[in-house]
């Protein structure tokens, strides 16, 4: 058999090649509309975090005194 024997007509092809991309862009609408989902969560995650923090100054220095404590314990 000749290679030529499996070659489809034209419009087959064109078919194939539309399903396929129609295939690509559905996927790739899924993860963006899966990105924009993740976008929203972490927007609202940023509006939950607590404003007298001072981003997250107040955490540091009260983990920075725990470690100095701790440190002080064994010296």
């Amino acid at each position: 058999m000749d290679h030529r024997d499996r070659i489809e007509s034209p419009s087959v092809e064109r078919r194939k090649l539309l399903e396929k991309r129609m295939e690509m862009i559905t996927n790739l609408i899924n993860q963006m509309n899966e990105g924009e989902s993740q976008k929203q969560e972490d927007q609202k995650q940023k509006k939950q975090k607590r404003r007298d923090d001072c981003n997250g100054i107040r955490t540091l220095h009260r983990l920075g005194r725990f470690v100095t404590v701790f440190q002080r314990m064994f010296m």
